[in-house]
């Protein structure tokens, strides 16, 4: 994974490790967005963007992405979104409370 650091727009090369003794059929994954905050005494929202791979192998398992969940706001509240591929069509669309759009997929997450 890389993230963009939001002061200097550099990447950094984040690594982390887990070990799975036994590779589930779907894995999710969620990013770290909250860091606590020494000076203001609280939680606050990371202002980051992290380039996500479409393919992820682990083990001789190969995961494919075909989701993405954006949340808007901070630790006390905001609004979800989610872009979903269709597995019939391959089309991505964003699901937005009661709408429901065709977009092009964007791997930056930046939430």
């Amino acid at each position: 994974m890389v993230a963009v650091s939001s002061t200097c727009s550099c990447f950094d090369h984040t690594t982390q490790e887990y070990e799975m003794t036994h590779p589930p059929d779907v894995l999710a994954l969620l990013l770290k967005r909250f860091s606590f905050d020494y000076q203001q005494n609280c939680y606050v929202k990371l202002q980051c963007k992290a380039k996500v791979v479409q393919t992820l192998e682990i083990e001789n398992c190969r995961y494919r992405l075909y989701a993405v969940v954006h949340h808007y706001g901070d630790l006390m509240g905001g609004h979800y979104t989610a872009d979903i591929q269709s597995f019939e069509t391959g089309n991505w669309y964003c699901f937005n409370d009661n709408t429901v759009k065709s977009v092009r997929p964007e791997f930056n997450v930046h939430t």
